[in-house]
């Protein structure tokens, strides 16, 4: 990362001093769009601007998608939606040697531009790349690698930028899970963190937050004196199609029922046997309550957007964590708790608003849900129904 910091120096340096040239050669400049790879970070792709001067033979990439994994604190800022990205610059050859190297196909499509826009986008990138500008606060969905590179290209483009009409009305989550189609724990993982903000219709522009969808609204585009906004569209490197990440080979639906089902039979035995499996509880709270601390901290806590209307609160929150030594008390030394019957009336409540809440759940949430809920119910039997008979 220092080196990068180094070189995005030394190449602003060298790009000031050819701001006076730009016009005086062969100039273009391109949409680089970069196919998902298999790693989660480049899963939905990514797009930089590329700068070519044929006759000086001067080749650069200015990418807005570089960020510091070594910064203090790095993950809980993340978390929290508080990650600062920065604008870097690089020689198209390393641009084009780290791609090869993780097999990403890239498209690139030469902008029809006029000599005064040009030299407004020069001024602009050179602009971005100074240190005083060239960091600002990343936001997935509306602040991102993609939309700082067509907020900065249609900067300079008299009259903006006329984009075709929206063709699918889309939200969020369904152009997320477009691209996690092949990572299916991934993709649970992420349906659990979006509220229901996630599933409200989007504007086409508001879609461009995904790299592809960028590339195919700018081949559609047009300036207002009627010419194509793009000139040409082609194939620079030809990379293989993204493989589903190595990982736990079962499906989370799998898993889900398979958990499900063996919290009927282990409760069922607890029923017949008279005795409480205190391991399992720890087991099943225990994650509740983790998964809980995470859906709550996005949910009061961060300031991504969309996750501040997650309806998974009412299943996944701390309490069960807060309450697990109290729990597991009651459980081995066989003595009642109130926590059951909250538990049950918090579950049955989620699962009955689930349909009506206009938030789209992953298919796993119900046996999960079901799984708690079939815990509790068996304290609840075996506490109160057998003292009630007698």
């Amino acid at each position: 990362m220092k080196k990068k910091l180094f070189l995005s120096v030394l190449l602003l340096t060298f790009v000031l001093s050819l701001r006076a040239s730009v016009l005086k050669d062969s100039v273009d400049f391109s949409i680089l769009t970069c196919h998902p790879s298999s790693e989660i970070y480049r899963m939905f792709g990514h797009t930089a601007i590329r700068y070519q001067n044929v006759t000086q033979k001067q080749d650069l990439v200015f990418n807005f998608g570089t960020f510091d994994f070594s910064a203090p604190y790095f993950l809980y800022h993340f978390v929290k939606g508080e990650t600062d990205y920065f604008l870097a610059g690089e020689e198209y050859e390393q641009f084009r040697l780290l791609y090869t190297y993780l097999g990403a196909t890239v498209d690139e499509q030469r902008l029809n531009l006029e000599d005064d826009e040009k030299v407004a986008l020069w001024n602009i990138l050179v602009k971005n790349l100074q240190p005083e500008n060239r960091t600002y606060r990343y936001n997935y969905f509306f602040d991102n690698c993609t939309t700082r590179a067509r907020d900065r290209i249609e900067e300079c483009v008299v009259g903006g930028v006329i984009y075709g009409e929206m063709t699918d009305t889309l939200s969020f989550r369904r152009i997320v899970h477009q691209y996690m189609s092949s990572a299916p724990w991934y993709s649970f993982g992420i349906d659990m963190m979006l509220g229901e903000e996630a599933d409200r219709p989007i504007t086409q522009r508001q879609q461009m937050f995904a790299p592809q969808y960028f590339h195919d609204a700018a081949n559609q585009a047009k300036k207002k004196n009627g010419e194509p906004f793009v000139k040409s569209d082609n194939l620079i490197l030809i990379g293989e199609d993204v493989d589903e990440p190595s990982g736990f080979p079962l499906s989370p639906m799998l898993v889900a029922w398979m958990l499900f089902v063996l919290t009927l039979v282990l409760t069922g035995v607890e029923i017949r046997r008279g005795k409480l499996f205190w391991w399992w509880e720890a087991l099943l709270f225990g994650l509740q309550g983790t998964a809980g601390v995470v859906i709550a901290f996005l949910f009061f806590v961060s300031i991504h957007p969309t996750v501040g209307s997650n309806w998974m609160i009412g299943m996944l929150n701390p309490v069960p964590l807060v309450m697990l030594p109290r729990i597991l008390y009651c459980t081995i030394k066989r003595r009642k708790t109130y926590y059951h019957f909250y538990n049950v009336m918090a579950l049955v409540s989620f699962l009955i608003v689930m349909p009506f809440s206009g938030q789209y759940f992953h298919p796993a949430v119900t046996p999960l849900a079901l799984s708690l809920l079939t815990l509790s119910a068996g304290h609840l039997f075996m506490a109160y129904l057998p003292a009630k008979n007698r």
